[in-house]
């Protein structure tokens, strides 16, 4: 008998699993690896692929020839259709292969079906076993999602492409790799005769006009020089503020008409923008401010919808305005009375779920209509931060003690939940940190007796029970959900007088200590602990859950812990050297993008260490508010503007309007005053999207 194989297929007896095993045996046996493939994996062929009709004789000892197989197969090969379920022998070949080998040797093959229907229950869960701080074990089980090969398709080029992907795995390289190999040979042999070809058309070109070409390229050289000397002297009197003979002297550094042999060069064009005021790049990135927002009063608070095409902000004056940021148009606005407004947010794409004292209504922001409204019985208010929740279907509002749950196509009331006042772990004041989790039945918080004394609950809705950790702290920084069986919370340690603060021009920094805290939701008992410690103002605190990494991001003042989910073990641990303002992991890489108080955007670089991080200075400073949503939205303390920035901004990418530019710009030597301050949705420039290259996670 053979000693090795590559891979044993498991499968049931039935025709169309036969068919399918015998095709990819086949298939396997006879796949050529690419030259580049062998030279690297040392592997030249995938010369044995295991299946019992061809291996096993005649008898009645097959338990031992399959066992010999199965520990002497580098991966196995489960096909999975209906009549998998049915068979006695798969479970049993994948128990006992995952005896001696991974999870990861396992490869599945979907014939007929859904994946959760066919492929084998020891596939679709593993029982995981963590032990909390006093040493007992918990074991948790686990659903697993198997990568599979799709064989239900008949085409011919569809199985070809899932062999190769079966291969990839066989050789331990990556199917993308595979596939360019595979390619290499034809891309060379057309390349080459491009090339070729490429080759004697410049020739004929360069013969056919050298002559004319010498004689063009020493004028074209002196207009360049004449140009580019222009521009010089346009930036040197732009710097000595001498703006109207900048753009003059940059003026006729361009042509004057279509028929001017004047070259446009990158050094006019800067030289114009820049004493025009046109636009202002950053040339260590592609990121640049795009467009400003302006309110009436200082910003209180600002969201965007989940598309990015809505923008929505609250000033100190109670006034709400929305934007459509793809047109920068002003499409809703509204004056509330003093803390009248309780809190916003967007529900849909143009939907906006308003809360005031007694009243909820959502707005379509493209009309200004009001879809609906939602009045509180007397003597109810809705609370400050009130939308727990906000849905296409549902919004989750906290009222007095209540959670109200509001139908978004009509406003009704749906249910309402009151909180259970009369057991020993009774609320006694007002609550703060509402999360709700994924499944809409649970709710965490903690209650708010005095200025230093927080109290941690999770009320199951459904159910009517209130659960509270026995426990009484100063100050509860956080509450997430993990999922719906487990909470994070983020308990400050010490006194709030003695953490980091910043008054005027004056920082004073200091350890502030924090415990990061896993609870099991049914009984609010810890699963596990980790202390957290930063030493700079916190701007901005919180969780993002990193599910690419089964991870959470714990974040407050300068530092970043991205924390295990698991077993609370550290991750990363960053420190960015500055306030963070903002953590997203839009992009679900797993690596969480950071913007902080000085203007950087930071991403990991765990190619370097668990603490690396690439930074790049991109954005204004002084930042205490940013939102990551196709581009960065940012804000400052007590500033009237939101500003824009956006990711694919470069030079040149600025569009003229009107035809006659020169005109527009200097129609006589009185200067054109630019907008106000206060002038809403004035634009800095106007911008045409364009470039491939983006920030990670933006």
């Amino acid at each position: 008998m053979t000693d090795h194989f590559n891979a044993f297929i498991s499968y049931k007896h039935a025709d169309i699993d036969i068919k399918v095993a015998e095709a990819i045996e086949r298939g396997l046996e006879r796949f050529y690896v690419p030259r580049s493939i062998r030279k690297k994996t040392g592997i030249k062929r995938i010369n044995h692929i295991f299946r019992d009709k061809d291996e096993l004789p005649i008898t009645s000892n097959l338990t031992e020839q399959i066992s010999y197989a199965l520990d002497n197969s580098d991966f196995l090969i489960v096909i999975c259709s209906t009549n998998t379920r049915t068979s006695a022998w798969v479970p049993r070949e994948i128990e006992y292969f995952l005896r001696t080998h991974s999870r990861q040797q396992v490869l599945t093959v979907l014939v007929d079906g859904e994946p959760l229907e066919v492929i084998p229950d020891i596939l679709l869960h593993e029982d995981r076993t963590v032990f909390d701080d006093k040493g007992v074990s918990h074991t948790y089980r686990v659903p697993l999602e198997p990568l599979s090969c799709d064989f239900r398709s008949n085409r011919r080029r569809d199985r070809r492409d899932e062999l190769t992907r079966l291969a990839s795995a066989l050789l331990s390289c990556s199917y993308s790799e595979m596939v360019n190999r595979q390619r290499q040979y034809k891309v060379r042999r057309a390349a080459a005769v491009m090339g070729l070809l490429g080759v004697l058309a410049f020739l004929f070109c360069a013969y056919m006009f050298s002559s004319r070409k010498k004689i063009e390229a020493a004028y074209n050289e002196a207009l360049i020089n004449r140009s580019r000397y222009l521009a010089g002297e346009s930036r040197n009197l732009f710097d000595n503020e001498q703006r109207i003979t900048a753009i003059q002297v940059a003026l006729a550094a361009l042509p004057k008409n279509a028929d001017d042999d004047m070259p446009v060069t990158p050094e006019a064009e800067r030289a114009l923008a820049d004493s025009t005021l046109a636009y202002v790049t950053k040339r260590d990135s592609n990121i640049s401010d795009a467009w400003n927002y302006t309110m009436m009063s200082d910003i209180i608070r600002f969201v965007v919808s989940e598309n990015g095409k809505c923008l929505a902000a609250l000033d100190q004056s109670e006034t709400l305005m929305v934007w459509d940021t793809t047109t920068h148009e002003l499409k809703f606005r509204m004056k509330y009375a003093p803390g009248e407004i309780r809190d916003f947010e967007f529900a849909s794409e143009y939907g906006i779920l308003i809360v005031t004292q007694q009243a909820a209504s959502l707005v379509d922001v493209r009309d200004g209509v009001r879809l609906w409204t939602y009045n509180t019985d007397e003597g109810d208010y809705f609370s400050y931060d009130s939308i727990v929740s906000a849905g296409e279907d549902k919004a989750y509002l906290l009222m007095s003690g209540s959670v109200l749950v509001i139908n978004m196509n009509d406003g009704s009331l749906a249910k309402r939940f009151d909180m259970p006042l009369d057991d020993g772990n009774a609320v006694k004041s007002s609550v703060s940190n509402c999360v709700i989790s994924p499944d809409c039945k649970k709710m965490a918080f903690c209650s708010v007796e005095s200025f230093s004394d927080y109290k941690l609950f999770m009320w199951d809705m459904e159910k009517n029970k209130l659960v509270a950790w026995n426990e009484e702290v100063s100050y509860v920084r956080d509450i997430s959900w993990l999922d719906n069986d487990r909470i994070i919370a983020s308990i400050y340690r010490g006194d709030l007088f003695e953490s980091s603060l910043s008054m005027g021009n004056k920082t004073l920094l200091r350890p502030d200590h924090a415990d990061i805290i896993c609870f099991k939701a049914s009984d609010m008992s810890e699963i596990w602990k980790n202390d957290f410690v930063s030493d700079n103002v916190m701007i901005s605190k919180g969780f993002v859950l990193l599910p690419a990494q089964d991870a959470v991001a714990c974040y407050s003042g300068n530092i970043c812990d991205i924390i295990s989910i698991e077993d609370g073990s550290i991750l990363y641990h960053h420190n960015l050297n500055d306030s963070i303002v903002d953590v997203s992991d839009n992009d679900g890489d797993g690596y969480p993008l950071y913007i902080t108080m000085g203007g950087a955007l930071a991403v990991p670089s765990p190619s370097q260490g668990t603490e690396a991080l690439m930074l790049t200075k991109s954005l204004t400073d002084g930042l205490t508010n940013a939102v990551v949503k196709n581009g960065v939205y940012v804000s400052k303390a007590s500033g009237r503007q939101i500003i824009y920035y956006d990711t694919s901004v470069y030079d040149g990418e600025w569009t003229p309007v009107g035809d006659a530019l020169r005109t527009a710009i200097c129609p006589s030597p009185t200067p054109r005053t630019p907008p106000g301050p206060d002038a809403p949705n004035e634009p800095q420039r106007e911008m045409t999207p364009g470039g491939d290259q983006k920030v990670p996670g933006v």
